[in-house]
């Protein structure tokens, strides 16, 4: 694993041809309660528009599917990426499925949240407020990723990069496993711990002989503005297919079985 740069400092024999087309997922959704309320989650999007950003710059055709937040996109626009808005989880998967087949690399850096309310609300409705409280029960949301990996192109398949945001003490295994179950071929591990900073420290996770490791460390927190092209260098060089292999031990103290890779 390195610390700092990349891989290596000089490009490799299948490093990917420019321009590329990239399909960028950012932001939070918003999983509506009523019409006034909702589930989400913290995410500022930042990231999500770094790594674009920095793409468009380096001659990327970029398209950003960007959530619900508070970012003026005539700045993204003049940068060259075409920016696609959404706001709940079925948005952004129809937006993956109407953009996903043309892309070359999908990066989804968008926090989408893991459950929506069962019963969508109706048009115009607010809860009122109760002394009795309120349960809602919920229903896990699409995996957005996983679908996209299952629907790769047979030919010139696309890349996927996923991200993983958990406690540092059970980071890694579960970059690991998402990099297997998902099949994926690369995940940004970054530790909870760094949540609402404007710099990151991360680790990019994928196969190096079949098997899960650590391909390249941030090694001290980046600027996120920085974290874009240093990100975008680590992707240019990993193997153009996902290949897992061989299970992952759970951390210590997990009762749970190790996770085997899908079979094909």
């Amino acid at each position: 694993m390195t610390n700092t740069s990349p891989l290596s400092q000089t490009s490799r024999p299948g490093t990917p041809a420019r321009p590329r087309r990239l399909l960028i997922t950012a932001g939070p959704t918003h999983e509506p309660i009523d019409s006034v309320r909702f589930i989400g989650n913290r995410s500022s999007g930042k990231l999500g528009i770094a790594i674009a950003q920095a793409a468009a710059r380096r001659g990327d055709r970029v398209t950003l599917l960007l959530g619900p937040v508070g970012t003026e996109t005539t700045a993204l626009a003049d940068t060259g990426v075409v920016t696609r808005r959404f706001r709940t989880s079925a948005d952004l998967q129809t937006l993956l499925v109407r953009h996903f087949r043309s892309c070359d690399l999908l990066i989804m850096a968008a926090a989408v949240a893991d459950f929506r309310p069962k019963r969508p609300p109706a048009a115009g409705e607010k809860l009122k407020r109760s002394a009795q409280g309120l349960t809602l029960r919920l229903e896990p949301t699409p995996d957005l990723v996983a679908a996209c990996a299952a629907a790769r192109r047979t030919r010139h398949p696309q890349q996927i990069v996923g991200f993983a945001l958990e406690p540092a003490s059970r980071l890694a295994w579960s970059a690991k496993e998402k990099l297997i179950r998902k099949r994926l071929n690369a995940v940004v591990a970054n530790p909870l711990e760094t949540m609402d900073s404007d710099r990151i420290h991360a680790t990019v996770y994928g196969f190096d002989d079949g098997r899960p490791t650590a391909l390249a460390a941030t090694g001290s927190r980046l600027a996120k503005a920085a974290f874009g092209p240093w990100l975008l260098r680590v992707i240019d060089q990993l193997p153009p297919h996902a290949s897992p292999e061989g299970p992952i031990s759970r951390p210590k103290g997990s009762s749970r079985r190790p996770v085997r890779p899908p079979a094909r």
